[in-house]
């Protein structure tokens, strides 16, 4: 039975060792090349490579696009046409004596039949025209309206995108950060708990101590072994889903820059955000945009009760019917007016302003929600620092202890497991204030994103 438990011993300590050895990230990164990353670096590469910040500046080139298909409305077209007609069977055009009718005196018009005229085989026609609306521009004008509220709508939802980017980055960025002082910490709440089996596992040998200790022991050992490889799946995943965010290859190996974080950023007054938010926030930006151009929409409806009016100037050519001039040129003016449409257009001015009203309501709901948030986001960061006060006094004591627990040791009145308790709980005293620290540059840049500001 002492052999067994000493090969379990001998198995465990080997189990560790591989664990620790696996997990461990320094292993990856032996003989390729580690790209190491600031926060503003990572931001950075965000802006350049995300394909949804990509996505949304395409669609400000979209609609500026759309907006110059519009305008180009103001100018006259120019067109040419032709067309070409085969006669298989020409006609013999006669003009016979007094077609034209009789004058008083008696005269026949005309006097006598015309000379007969045969129209060709191959008969071609073509014409060059310009034509400029007029009446129209007022309509015209509405729709470019229209398209600049798209433009600003586009890159307000741009701006938005960077910003969530820029927020995504951050908290994976943090959290990876976090991730990785929790890894240590683990791995030293591990040691100790072999250490604690190797003292239960000696007290065994000498008959000190039952067997069911050292199980309770040994399951310890295996509940830690399991939290570590928790933590280094977590540390995995926020590794891959940084990289993904970045446009970065997933076989890429990043390591993360920690960023001074004993300097606070200064907390300004929450009139001063919530004043910030309702200038700046894109979501109410692009809300604005919606209710003007939804106002433009309704002028354009409007403007469908005038009647369109054009001028236009055009240039004939023809060859194949002698009778015809070969050239003709025409200059005139062409209207249409839509006088009766069964309450059409009335209709639609009704739904573009029920539109315009609905943008209007979603732009207060958005402004509420908007100043909401920014409370929320200015509490969580009051509370984050009082969060690193506390951690700050705790890992102060826990450096205290492990500073007695080593003198103790030194002099023999305690175990050498009660050190690496200590230094287990320092590990995550600091790791805790790694956590509140970075905390409060997270719910920093959370408040930052509702006010719209990518400082």
């Amino acid at each position: 039975m002492p052999s067994l438990l000493v090969n379990n011993k001998r198995t465990m300590t080997l189990v560790i060792f591989l664990i620790v050895t696996f997990f461990n990230p320094d292993v990856y990164v032996i003989g390729q090349v580690e790209h190491r990353l600031t926060l503003q670096d990572a931001i950075k590469l965000a802006f350049e490579n995300n394909n949804l910040i990509k996505i949304a500046r395409l669609r400000i080139e979209q609609q500026k696009h759309k907006a110059w298909q519009t305008k180009s409305l103001y100018f006259p077209r120019i067109s040419i046409t032709g067309n070409y007609l085969y006669n298989g069977k020409p006609a013999r055009l006669i003009v016979p004596r007094g077609l034209l009718g009789t004058l008083p005196n008696g005269l026949a018009l005309p006097a006598e039949d015309l000379v007969q005229t045969e129209v060709d085989n191959n008969v071609f026609e073509a014409s060059a025209s310009l034509e400029q609306p007029v009446t129209q521009l007022f309509k015209i004008n509405s729709g470019v309206k229209v398209a600049r509220m798209d433009i600003g709508v586009a890159e307000a939802e741009f701006h938005k995108a960077r910003l969530d980017v820029k927020l995504a980055v951050e908290q994976l960025y943090f959290s990876l950060l976090i991730a990785e002082k929790k890894k240590r910490a683990t791995a030293l709440n591990l040691t100790m708990a072999q250490a604690e089996f190797n003292d239960a596992q000696n007290a065994l040998d000498a008959g000190k101590i039952l067997k069911v200790d050292v199980i309770g022991l040994q399951a310890t050992v295996l509940e830690k072994e399991q939290e570590l490889i928790r933590v280094q799946n977590e540390i995995e995943d926020f590794k891959f889903d940084l990289k993904e965010l970045l446009g970065l290859q997933l076989d890429q190996k990043v390591a993360l820059s920690e960023p001074n974080l004993e300097e606070q950023l200064p907390i300004g007054l929450l009139e001063k955000y919530l004043a910030q938010a309702i200038l700046q926030n894109p979501q109410l930006t692009a809300a604005r945009f919606k209710v003007m151009k939804s106002d433009f929409a309704v002028q354009e409806a409007r403007r469908e009760f005038i009647p369109d009016l054009a001028v236009f100037a055009r240039h004939d050519i023809q060859d194949g019917v002698p009778i015809l001039p070969h050239n003709t040129n025409l200059v005139g003016v062409v209207l249409k007016w839509n006088l009766f449409d069964f309450g059409e257009r009335r209709a639609v001015i009704q739904e573009r302003k029920s539109l315009h009203s609905q943008s209007e309501e979603n732009l207060k709901r958005l402004e509420n929600k908007i100043s909401v948030q920014v409370e929320k986001s200015y509490r969580k960061l009051q509370r984050a620092v009082k969060m690193i006060q506390a951690a700050k006094k705790a890992q102060e004591l826990r450096r205290e202890e492990l500073r007695l627990r080593s003198g103790q040791v030194e002099t023999g009145l305690t175990l050498s497991t009660e050190k690496t308790k200590a230094e287990a709980g320092l590990a995550k005293a600091e790791a805790d204030l790694l956590a509140a620290q970075l905390g409060y540059r997270l719910a920093f840049a959370e408040l930052k994103q509702k006010i719209g500001s990518l400082e």
